[in-house]
């Protein structure tokens, strides 16, 4: 479902501990930050623990534009160790399904109900069909002309209905280490897709991740995907893939993953790094019959 203008949303967000990988409360209050379009935005985000390590992050969106991107960060620390992760992602619109149904049936009434409750009852119509036999008049022009106006009212209401919209975004979950992958899917950067993408903290950028020698992986038991870009950030950097339908159909099972950076600088040669390991969740594809 879409998101609008002006409109309140509150994400529920977990903090885990990075060792046992139980649920543990931040070491202080996590932070949150609204991105639209990839850019940091002034809204307020206010984050409040729940329980646990359970919280829930609540702002309001800025003015959108149908189209924009937007995206909900948090960032924290679990036992003294810094994360993040992007909680919420969708895509903008002017006007959601929701106020089309408001909109259904103005100016006569403000609502369907409104349009439903105004229609003759059954004694009205059979009133008024005796009332037309009795002067002759039901094949008048003037009749005929009435019910031509009565279907165009019809048809001028239905003529509002929209489809709702269906919005695809990251397979990253919020814990920023499970990915749920649907076999045979693509995911490319259109079509309000986002690749898959995970953040990682590294504010002095001591692990040079978007040096020329340095190749960033994704590797699981039944496949390899070289990042399609490494991008710099003032916390770190993020990493994105974005895997064709041909490479996510070598994924058939659940399996365990780990991103990994190989530097083939000198010195020292091949010097390789895990940045993290977490699990794949394999959505097996439905086989189209004839």
């Amino acid at each position: 479902m879409s998101v609008k203008s002006a409109q309140s949303m509150t994400v529920m967000f977990q903090a885990t501990h990075p060792v046992t990988g139980a649920a543990s409360a931040a070491d202080a209050t996590p932070t949150g930050t609204l991105y639209v379009n990839g850019a940091a935005d002034a809204a307020a985000v206010t984050v409040t623990q729940i329980s646990g390590g359970r919280y829930k992050a609540a702002v309001t969106l800025p003015v959108l534009a149908a189209g924009d991107v937007v995206s909900l960060h948090v960032a924290a620390a679990v036992a003294t160790v810094a994360g993040e992760a992007i909680v919420y992602q969708d895509t903008a619109d002017t006007a959601l399904e929701s106020d089309t149904y408001a909109r259904l049936g103005a100016p006569a009434g403000a609502s369907v109900s409104a349009d439903i409750a105004a229609l003759p009852t059954d004694a009205d119509v059979n009133a008024a069909c005796d009332s037309a036999i009795a002067d002759a008049a039901l094949a008048t022009a003037a009749s005929l002309s009435d019910l031509h106006t009565d279907v165009g009212t019809v048809k001028a209401k239905t003529d509002l209905m929209t489809s709702a919209s269906v919005t695809v975004t990251s397979p990253v979950a919020t814990d920023g280490t499970t990915i749920t992958i649907y076999s045979g899917d693509s995911y490319p950067l259109v079509h309000g897709r986002g690749g898959i993408s995970i953040a990682v903290t590294d504010a002095a950028h001591d692990l040079d991740l978007d040096a020329v020698t340095t190749a960033v992986k994704l590797k699981c038991s039944q496949a390899t995907w070289t990042a399609a870009s490494v991008t710099s950030t003032g916390t770190g950097y993020t990493l994105l893939w974005t895997p064709t339908a041909a490479e996510t159909a070598l994924i058939t099972a659940d399996q365990t993953y780990e991103v990994e950076a190989t530097y083939t600088e000198t010195p020292p040669p091949d010097n390789v790094a895990t940045l993290v390991r977490g699990s794949i969740v394999c959505v097996r594809d439905i086989p189209a019959t004839s």
